[in-house]
C-alpha cells in the first residue's frame, strides 16, 4: 500500500557567485496561507516541510551582505531541491526589498567619500540599535546603498569599517528573554524578525540555530508547540483544525510543518503526551485533572537545570580556550555527558525523568512551572531536596550568558544533603559527582497513586 504523504520536503541551498555556500541566509517560503521561515546552515542548506497539496511557492532569500532574491518554485508533490545564487555585485540589483525611486541628495554631482559613508552607516546603526542591512541603510540614510560599492568590495566591507559594537552573546539572550516576556510565548524567527532588536541571522551566527539559542533560556520549541496543541484540544468541543491552531496561537502553520509531518501528526503526538495513567482531557468519564506537587516533576526540573548548566560550562570553556577537542580527557566533558545520559534515561534500567514525566504525569511541565514557579522554572519544592546555584557558579555563568540564576535550583545528594555540583575539575570529583547522581531515585513518585499507575499505565 502506497503511503499518502501529507508533506513534501523542500531543500534549498544558497551559494555565492563562485558556488561557495552562504551561511545565515534568511529564507521565507509562502503560498496562500502557508508561511515558513528558515535559515541556511554552514553548508548553505535549509530544509522545511511543505504541504503536498501546494503546486508552487514563492521563495524570498535575503542576507545582510549579499543582494536578495525572489523566485517562484514549482512543486510536484515530491521532495524538491533548489539552489539559489546570491550576488554581492551592486549592478545585479536583485534586492527586491529596495525601492530606488525615492528622492535623496544628489550624490552623482558630488561624490561621497568613504569616511562620509562610514559615518552615515554608524548613525543609522545607532538609530536602529543594530548593524543595518543594505535595505535598512537605503531606508534611513541620505545616501544610496550603491554608493557603498564605490569604496568597498562588499557590504561586509563597510560593516567591518564601521565602529558599531556587535551584539554579545549575553545581549542576544537578554533580548530573547525580553521578547518571551513581552509576547507571552517563546518567540520564533518570524517574531524575532518583526519585534526584536536583532535578526535571526545574529542568533544563527552565535548559536548555530534559533532552537539552540532558545534552549539557552530554558525553552524547547517543540514542547511549547505541543503544549499549545494540547491546550486547544482541551478547549475544543471537536478535534481542532489547523485553522484553529493559527487563530488561537501566535504561531503559523509553518511551525507545525517544521516540527511535524502534518497537522494530523501533530495532533497524534499531542494526544500521546496526554496518554498517561490518568485518562486524557477528552475522556467524558473524568473531570478536570488536578495539577498537584510531586517528586517526579520536581526531580525532572532539578536534573534538567543541572544538565543545562553543565553544558553551558563546557561551551563557555570551549569559547574561552578556542578548544572544542577536549572530549573525554577533560572531567568536565565526562560529567556533562553523564548528566545528559541520566536525564535521558541512558544511565539506568528505568526510563529517564524526561520520558517518565511525559508518560506518568497528566500535565506538562509548562503548566507545572506556571503553578509552582515563575513560568520559566519551578521555584517551590516540597518532595525533592533542592538548593540554589552557588554564588560562585552563578557569577561565572552570568558573565557569559544571560540566565536568571536566582531562580535555578539544583538536586541534592540524598545521602549527604549537599547539592550535586555543576563543575568538576578532577577524576576524583567526577567519580564523586557521578555517585551522587546515581543515588537519586530512578523512579520517583508521580502525581498519581501507585495502585492506579500499576493497573492503567501504558509504561512497561
Amino acid at each position: 500500500m502506497t503511503e499518502n504523504k501529507q508533506a513534501q520536503e523542500l531543500i534549498i541551498t544558497v551559494v555565492d557567485g563562485n558556488s561557495n555556500p552562504i551561511q545565515g541566509s534568511e529564507i521565507r517560503i509562502s503560498e496562500g496561507s502557508f508561511d515558513s521561515f528558515i535559515i541556511s546552515d554552514e553548508n548553505g542548506e535549509a530544509t522545511t516541510p511543505i504541504p503536498s497539496i501546494l503546486n508552487g511557492v514563492d521563495v524570498k532569500c535575503q542576507h545582510p551582505i549579499y543582494e536578495g532574491k525572489l523566485i517562484r518554485l514549482l512543486l510536484n508533490g515530491q521532495d524538491t531541491t533548489s539552489t539559489i545564487q546570491l550576488s554581492d555585485d551592486p549592478e545585479a540589483q536583485l534586492d527586491i526589498s529596495i525601492t530606488h525611486d525615492k528622492e535623496k541628495s544628489a550624490t552623482e554631482d558630488q561624490p561621497v567619500s568613504a569616511e562620509e559613508l562610514v559615518d552615515e552607516f554608524e548613525q543609522v546603526g545607532n538609530q536602529l540599535e543594530k548593524r543595518p542591512t543594505r535595505s535598512e541603510f537605503e531606508k534611513h540614510s541620505q545616501f544610496e546603498a550603491d554608493d557603498v560599492y564605490d569604496h568597498f568590495d562588499s557590504w561586509y566591507g563597510i560593516v567591518q569599517a564601521a565602529e558599531i559594537n556587535s551584539a554579545t552573546r549575553q545581549d542576544l539572550l537578554h533580548e530573547l528573554y525580553r521578547l518571551k516576556k513581552e509576547l507571552g510565548v517563546p518567540p520564533l524567527a518570524a517574531q524575532i524578525k518583526e519585534d526584536g532588536r536583532f535578526s535571526a541571522y545574529d542568533y544563527q551566527m552565535e548559536f548555530g540555530s534559533m532552537e539552540e539559542a532558545l534552549e539557552k533560556i530554558g525553552i524547547d520549541i517543540k514542547s511549547t508547540l505541543l503544549h499549545e496543541i494540547v491546550r486547544i484540544i482541551h478547549d475544543s468541543d471537536d478535534e481542532p483544525t489547523l485553522a484553529d491552531f493559527i487563530e488561537l496561537t501566535p504561531y503559523s502553520q509553518g511551525a507545525i510543518y517544521k516540527w511535524f509531518n502534518s497537522w494530523e501528526g501533530a495532533i497524534d503526538t499531542a494526544k500521546g503526551q496526554q496518554a498517561s495513567a490518568i485518562p486524557s482531557f477528552n475522556d467524558g468519564d473524568v473531570g478536570e485533572y488536578t495539577l498537584i506537587r510531586n517528586e517526579l516533576s520536581e526531580l525532572y526540573e532539578l536534573v534538567r537545570n543541572l544538565r543545562m548548566l553543565t553544558n553551558t560550562v563546557v561551551q563557555v570553556r570551549n569559547k574561552l580556550t578556542n578548544d572544542g577537542t577536549a572530549g573525554s580527557t577533560d572531567p568536565m566533558d565526562g560529567w556533562a555527558k553523564k548528566v545528559d545520559k541520566f536525564w535521558n534515561g541512558k544511565a539506568t534500567n528505568e526510563p529517564g525523568y524526561k520520558s517518565q514525566q511525559t508518560n506518568r504525569n497528566p500535565f506538562s511541565m509548562i503548566e507545572y512551572r506556571q503553578k509552582y514557579g515563575n513560568g520559566d522554572r519551578i521555584t517551590e519544592f516540597e518532595h525533592a531536596s533542592a538548593r540554589q546555584v552557588t554564588p560562585a557558579v552563578a557569577a561565572l555563568i552570568s558573565s557569559y550568558v544571560y540566565l536568571d540564576t536566582e531562580s535555578i535550583y539544583l538536586p541534592v545528594d540524598p545521602e549527604n544533603s549537599v547539592p550535586i555540583p555543576v563543575i568538576v575539575e578532577s577524576e576524583d570529583a567526577l567519580r564523586s559527582a557521578s555517585n551522587m547522581l546515581q543515588r537519586l531515585p530512578s523512579r520517583p513518585d508521580a502525581a498519581i497513586s501507585a495502585e492506579f499507575e500499576d493497573t492503567d499505565s501504558n509504561i512497561e
